[in-house]
């Protein structure tokens, strides 16, 4: 008793209500709370980025890869575009290095959240700026970098250009093509020309003759010369 009055407990729900001047119990507003001696609402006061005021009028933290939309009362993501970028822990986008790529989206997944790179065969593939592997064209192989394809530099004399991009010599009797790509052997005069070891045709000397063509060897790449009996 105080003053000849008794005083009695306010009634009020001091989660949600205060008691106002006119000893009513009256509910705080959204986003606004009862203070400590439940006369005055009040609200806090919350971290930019990482919380949100909650309609209970306290703060709450965003959940991750989230962080707080522009009115403070709810949170947000960064619309981003997965074929270049992932979403980080903080709600924005990143654009994936050069030579990585967003992991793919699962059955149930709605962002990508890590850039990843494939692993490819570096004796016949390249990795692409994009992160994914890519086969050398024919004639091209992988270079040092492993991230573009090179192609040897023959010698035409002699080398031509294999399907795996390495130089080889061309087997005896036939020169490299026009191309370089392949070898080829010229086509001779049988009657008076033979293929030489490097692939061109070359005449015989006086007094020789190339040696006839059988089924063994179609192609006459020796001359030769009768022994004549000088007796007769």
């Amino acid at each position: 008793m105080e003053n000849g009055y008794t005083c009695v407990e306010s009634e009020c729900d001091k989660s949600v209500e205060i008691l106002n001047t006119e000893n009513k119990c009256e509910k705080c507003a959204e986003y606004t709370y009862p203070n400590e001696d439940g006369k005055s609402c009040i609200v806090d006061t919350c971290k930019e980025l990482t919380e949100f005021l909650a309609i209970t009028g306290k703060c709450e933290l965003c959940q991750e890869y989230s962080y707080t939309d522009t009115d403070g009362k709810s949170c947000k993501k960064d619309e981003c575009d997965y074929t270049v970028d992932i979403l980080k822990t903080d709600g924005t986008c990143k654009t994936c290095e050069a030579y990585t790529y967003p992991k793919p989206l699962g059955e149930d997944e709605t962002d990508s959240k890590e850039c990843i790179v494939d692993e490819c065969d570096y004796t016949t593939h390249i990795l692409l700026e994009n992160g994914r592997c890519e086969a050398c064209g024919d004639h091209t192989y992988p270079d040092e970098t492993k991230k573009a394809c090179k192609a040897d530099t023959c010698i035409p004399a002699f080398q031509y250009l294999t399907i795996t991009g390495k130089c080889e010599r061309c087997p005896i009797h036939s020169l490299p093509a026009e191309d370089g790509k392949s070898c080829v052997s010229e086509e001779c005069d049988h009657s008076v020309e033979i293929l030489g070891s490097n692939g061109k045709c070359k005449i015989c000397e006086e007094y020789t003759y190339p040696k006839p063509e059988t089924d063994e060897y179609p192609v006459s790449k020796e001359c030769i010369f009768d022994t004549c009996d000088n007796a007769i």
